[in-house]
């Protein structure tokens, strides 16, 4: 395979996602050389929506859902230029202190997170579904008033509360350029949040981190995934890297490495090369995550009109605590598309969302989303195979069995008293977890016997060679975990760029004036 040149870079961020992109924007803000490598493509209103579109990673490189079964668990991870942020449900909730207090390195706490948190939120324009700004085009749609009604008759009406969305609820009929120069209009209430949005009415990461750190003069190259990484004879780290669409290798070397490509991602470049960058912990692949993932769909319709195929992907969440099990369960949605579910109706991106779907069962189909604090003890591992090695999870299914029962039990009741008649529960028959929210593998630590990066994201053993994503957050969040990914890359790239900059005072521009942003979850 021919190989060019090598490039020589100050900084080299593998990735797009939450940790990438913030990662990305705050180094070139402070003047640093930024290279982004992304294995996925740019989507511009072209995301999946027929039968014959290219869906998946495997289907050449171009799909943005790569579904990876590792073992224990079906991981559901994206491709593509901003990484999550394209498919996710847009959800954005802070961690409760008292999760600080266990697995996290000294010096992270709410309180010290706070800031950064805020930052974020102004950076993504954060909305709940039920202010009136949100609600000047579309109500919120009928399934948030039915979990609401099923969770006060479980007497848990206190525990409800619409949680913070990175969605633009402007005028849906007209598109304009933001402040961050990326176009964008108005959600339509498709749901189609998960599926990719083709109005570019999500505040995805190609449309405020990514195009802010662009105009600072950071490189974004799209379609380019790592093959390789070495410790550079020159000092430094190598980087060697195939490009997708011409089928070249490149090498590129730079003095800081920031690996940010998803926690499997990260986690297996780190089992594949962690011995040539130098790192010393032997805890890579530890502390893996699903954060409680769970899902149930009602076999016969909810007894009112759900309507999972309108409105954002999720608008409400209910909070379940009993002291020794701790989740939330949010309403879902599901995008109104044939070739994702045959007879839930089909509702095209420029279709008026006030107007019911056309399958027969839609309407009443009736979806709920759980996710929480699991036990974080799954061990992430690269195995031989007889075609190669291949990534693996060891899930603790069992020691996490009372978790999931909590959660199982709590879904079936608010389903039953919504007017279900019954429910598929994949998860119990398969006993293995399916995540959309993966976590650990390389968390942070105080020490390298506890974990793999230090409390700034700096592997230990490898001067210059951060983790900045999923893979470093040290436990289950137990909340949609995009919100705190983002907050601790803020924080630690923050203390990267003092570091590169020579700037010991050096903060994001603009970050003293950002005001505070109430979270509405009820504890924390």
């Amino acid at each position: 395979m021919p190989r060019a040149e090598i490039e020589s870079r100050q900084v080299v961020v593998v990735g797009s996602g939450f940790g990438g992109a913030v990662t990305a924007c705050r180094l070139a803000q402070a003047g640093c050389d930024v290279l982004v490598l992304e294995r996925g493509r740019w989507f511009d209103g072209d995301f999946p929506r027929d039968a014959g579109d290219d869906w998946l990673w495997e289907q050449g490189g171009r799909g943005p859902f790569d579904v990876r079964r590792v073992g224990g668990v079906t991981a559901v991870v994206a491709a593509g230029v901003g990484g999550g942020s394209l498919l996710y449900s847009n959800v954005h909730l802070r961690l409760p202190a008292e999760v600080f207090g266990s697995r996290w390195p000294a010096g992270w706490t709410r309180e010290a997170l706070n800031p950064y948190y805020d930052l974020v939120a102004s950076m993504l324009d954060l909305k709940r579904a039920d202010e009136q700004d949100a609600q000047r085009y579309w109500p919120l749609p009928p399934r948030a008033g039915l979990l609401r009604e099923a969770a006060t008759r479980l007497g848990a009406a206190q525990d409800v509360f619409h949680p913070p969305l990175a969605l633009d609820f402007g005028d849906p009929r007209v598109c304009r350029e933001n402040r961050f120069g990326a176009r964008q209009s108005g959600c339509r209430h498709c749901g189609k949040c998960s599926v990719g949005c083709n109005v570019g009415a999500k505040n995805s990461l190609d449309k405020n981190y990514l195009p802010l750190a662009m105009h600072h003069g950071a490189a974004v190259r799209a379609r380019c995934e790592v093959v390789g990484l070495a410790r550079d004879p020159d000092g430094g780290y190598r980087v060697t890297y195939r490009c997708l669409l011409e089928g070249t290798e490149h090498v590129v070397v730079t003095p800081t490495l920031v690996l940010a490509a998803g926690t499997l991602g990260t986690t297996e470049l780190l089992l594949s090369h962690g011995a040539a960058l130098g790192a010393t912990s032997s805890r890579i692949g530890d502390h893996y995550s699903a954060n409680g993932d769970y899902l149930i769909t009602s076999l016969g319709g909810i007894e009112k009109e759900w309507r999972p195929g309108v409105g954002p992907a999720i608008t409400t969440s209910v909070l379940a605590d009993d002291g020794e099990t701790w989740f939330l369960v949010q309403d879902g949605g599901i995008p109104a598309l044939d070739v994702l579910l045959p007879g839930i109706g089909v509702r095209s991106d420029d279709e008026d969302p006030a107007l019911p779907p056309d399958g027969p069962t839609s309407g009443h189909l009736g979806v709920l989303l759980a996710m929480g604090r699991d036990s974080a003890t799954g061990k992430v591992r690269r195995r031989r195979r007889f075609c190669g090695t291949r990534l693996t999870v060891r899930w603790p299914w069992r020691s996490n069995t009372r978790f999931y029962d909590a959660e199982r039990s709590y879904l079936r009741d608010v389903a039953h008293v919504a007017g279900s008649v019954g429910e598929v529960d994949t998860a119990r028959l398969t006993q293995k977890a399916v995540s959309v929210h993966s976590l650990g593998g390389a968390v942070m630590a105080d020490s390298p016997d506890e974990g793999v990066v230090d409390a700034h994201g700096e592997v230990f053993g490898a001067p210059g060679l951060y983790v900045m994503d999923g893979a470093a957050i040290p436990t289950a969040t137990g909340v949609n975990p995009s919100h705190t990914i983002a907050a601790v890359a803020e924080r630690n790239a923050e203390h990267l760029a003092r570091r590169l900059c020579g700037s010991a005072e050096w903060t994001a521009p603009g970050f003293s004036a950002v005001p505070p942003y109430a979270d509405p979850l009820p504890v924390g």
